[in-house]
Order: C-alpha cells, then sequence, then structure tokens
C-alpha cells in the first residue's frame, strides 16, 4: 500500500505530472483564453516546473466548445503529419458532407515548441494566416526559453509583444497549492494542516519556490512517514504536527540540501516587519484620501481625468518594472559572476567545481557563490558528498534565458 492509499486517497494528490488545478496564475489564464477567442496566436514562457503544461490543459478544460489539437514536440514521431490530425477532429456531419477538414476550426497547442520541426512550423502558420484556406482558429506555443530559434523571423514578428510570462508563485499561494491537493474528501481532512506554518515555509524555500520540486519535497515527508511507521503512521492522527526540525531531517536523510531553520526564522521576523510598515502606510494614507472625500469636485472624475490617472499609473508600473530589470542586470552584467551562473546554469554545481573550472581557489570560489547567494542568485539543491550543490534561483535563470 502507498502512502497516499493509507490515508485514503485514490491517487497520488501530489503527482508532479501536469494537472489542470492550479492556483495564482489567473491573469495569464484569461491572456491565454483572450488569444484564442480573437483566433490569434500567443507564446507561453516559463521555466521548467513553473506550470506552462497545466496551464494548457486547464485552457483546454475551460474552452470545452472548442476543439484541440495537443502537440508535445518532443514525443512528436518523425513522419507526423498535421494534415491527418486535422482530419481526425472532423465530426459526423463533416464526414457525412464528405469534408476534408472539420468545419469546426480547432486550437492548435505546441509544448516543448523549442523541439519543433520547422517544416510544421510552417505548415501550421499557413493553415492558420491564410484567409481563404484557413483551417486553424488559433495558435498556442509554449517553452522554457524567450528564444524562439527555430521558427523564422516572419513568425516571431506574428507573435510580436502576444507572450504570456508564467511568474514565480508566492509563498502563500505554494502553500494554498498544498491545502488544495491535500484535501482528502473520504476523512474530510486536509493533511496539509498535519505540517505548521514554518514547516510548510521550510518546504517552499528549500524548493526554491518551484511548485515541481515543493510537490516533490512535501511527498518524502508523507513517504518517509509511511515507510517508517507502518501501520501506527502519526500522520493519520489529528493531533499530530509536523516541524521544520521533522522537515529538515527528513529531506536531509534524501539527500537534499535545507535550508537553516534560524535564518529562515530570521528572514520571516523581517518579512513580518516590512508588512506590517506597509499596512501602517496603507492605513495613514487611507486616512489622508477619507479626509479629501468632502470635497465634492474630487469625488467624480471627467474621462480626460481618468485617461490621464490611468497613463500616469500604467507608466509608473513600466518605470518600476524597468527599474527593478535594470538593478538585476545590472548585477550579472560583472564578467565572472555572470560567467559562474552561466555555468551553474547547465547543471547545479559545487565550490570545488567552480574553482576548478575558472581556475581560482576554493576561498575565492566560495567569495563568489557567498556574494551570489546573498542576491538571491543562487539556491542550494541537495549535496555531493560533504558539499553543498548550488543551482540558479528561478528568477535568474529567465534573466540569463533572455540575456
Amino acid at each position: 500500500m502507498t502512502w497516499f492509499k493509507e490515508l485514503r486517497f485514490a491517487t497520488n494528490p501530489l503527482d508532479i505530472r501536469p494537472n489542470p488545478n492550479i492556483i495564482g496564475l489567473k491573469e495569464q489564464e484569461k491572456e491565454i483564453i483572450n488569444y484564442i477567442l480573437k483566433e490569434d496566436i500567443c507564446f507561453v514562457n516559463g521555466l521548467t516546473g513553473s506550470g506552462k503544461s497545466s496551464m494548457l490543459k486547464r485552457i483546454q478544460r475551460i474552452l470545452k466548445n472548442h476543439e484541440f489539437i495537443y502537440l508535445d514536440a518532443h514525443d512528436l514521431p518523425p513522419k507526423f503529419s498535421l494534415e491527418k490530425e486535422l482530419k481526425k477532429k472532423r465530426s459526423f456531419f463533416d464526414k457525412l458532407a464528405f469534408r476534408e477538414f472539420p468545419k469546426q476550426k480547432p486550437v492548435l497547442i505546441i509544448d516543448e515548441f523549442q523541439s519543433t520541426d520547422p517544416r510544421l512550423i510552417l505548415n501550421a502558420r499557413s493553415k492558420w494566416e491564410d484567409p481563404d484556406k484557413r483551417i486553424i482558429k488559433s495558435i498556442v506555443v509554449a517553452q522554457i526559453s524567450r528564444h524562439l530559434d527555430n521558427c523564422s523571423s516572419s513568425f516571431k514578428e506574428r507573435i510580436g509583444s502576444k507572450i504570456v510570462e508564467m511568474r514565480t508563485l508566492t509563498n502563500d499561494e505554494l502553500k494554498e497549492m498544498l491545502k488544495r491537493r491535500l484535501y482528502c474528501r473520504k476523512l474530510d481532512t486536509n493533511f496539509a494542516a498535519r505540517f505548521n506554518d514554518d514547516a510548510l515555509d521550510l518546504i517552499v524555500k528549500s524548493a526554491g519556490k518551484n511548485p515541481r520540486k515543493v510537490l516533490e519535497y512535501t511527498e518524502i515527508v508523507f513517504d518517509y512517514h509511511h515507510k517508517k511507521f507502518g501501520d501506527i503512521n502519526p500522520v493519520k492522527r489529528a493531533d499530530y504536527v509536523i516541524s521544520p526540525y521533522v522537515v529538515k531531517q527528513v529531506l536531509e536523510e534524501s539527500n537534499l540540501y535545507v535550508e537553516n531553520i534560524k535564518d529562515l526564522k530570521s528572514a520571516k521576523l523581517k518579512q513580518e516587519e516590512s508588512n506590517k510598515q506597509k499596512q501602517e502606510e496603507l492605513n495613514k494614507q487611507k486616512q489622508e484620501n477619507s479626509g479629501k472625500q468632502g470635497q465634492e469636485e474630487n469625488k467624480y472624475y471627467k474621462p480626460a481625468q481618468i485617461e490621464q490617472t490611468l497613463e500616469q499609473k500604467s507608466e509608473q508600473k513600466l518605470e518600476q518594472k524597468e527599474f527593478i530589470t535594470a538593478n538585476i542586470t545590472k548585477q550579472l552584467n560583472d564578467g565572472l559572476e555572470k560567467e559562474i551562473l552561466k555555468y551553474i546554469n547547465k547543471e547545479p554545481r559545487t565550490v570545488k567545481d567552480i574553482a576548478k573550472q575558472f581556475n581560482l581557489s576554493n576561498n575565492h570560489a566560495k567569495k563568489e557563490v557567498d556574494i551570489l547567494r546573498k542576491e538571491n542568485h543562487l539556491v542550494a539543491k541537495n549535496k555531493k558528498g560533504r558539499m553543498k550543490l548550488w543551482e540558479v534561483a528561478p528568477e535568474t535563470k529567465r534573466l540569463l534565458v533572455e540575456s
């Protein structure tokens, strides 16, 4: 019996395969649906484990009145025929009317787009673009890299700015994901409640905020209890609490690196203090605004004022985004640091690996790693012998891909 069967789940609730029940990405969902309804083309971009494939499955579930052709470019046979796939979508009435292709134009989704044969891309584009021969309603492509290297410049121009970015989920969103997954209807019990808040924070932080790894690390903890305790598994008891110390022990026994609990608590206190200050500033601003409500001329906006206000807000958001990106990019511009990040981005490395690759002393390499870690460019993955393996943080990976 598996751990999830023991807890009365029909299937593994922490399965890392694509799952349409995702959270925190409503804006991305709306964007993709809007492009499809407009019969347009769009590009879904995101790192490994960011939820691209899950989002594509969700879109198919939501748009039930649409026909979809979903292709995973990794698994396409050498002699794949798009025409044959399109013909499979013909309805009974299409066949009765001897139509070559379905009357209801399907939406073409290509996942792992970087592996797509360029000839297939040209074929798909012609079947979507030509108004006289249009037999594809919309095209949605998805891949990790921001650079579309395997398609023509004209195809890139068609995509233009129609790019949907899969953002990094927050701590709270990742914890909410676990709560939704770990609710057992048969027992009316949410097994996420077995973890105290610090334990969940430790899992999220140690997993580098990667949804797939959060699921994987959480399952390791449940599986450990199942194997160690068998029929007397304490997880089945409502009063049992999994502390961060238990999480740390279990994950380290699986040869995974785990964040320092003291550092985690310190960071949490700083975050709480920061949130408190923000709330106080917000309350102060509300009080100031409420004092102005008596002025009738400020009660309503004229159309021109609304337009001006929206423009100002849009400019502020753009400036803020550019400022953040510029600051992070500036940090990556240092020659050695950026080269180290590129080297680690290929696969996790130890300080010793870095020292050997760049002809540095171990102390020099350690200092470089410490700098990158403090700037949140690196996260520890697990261990290689007694040495920590370091990997590039999700947000920095995106910047390296775009640079």
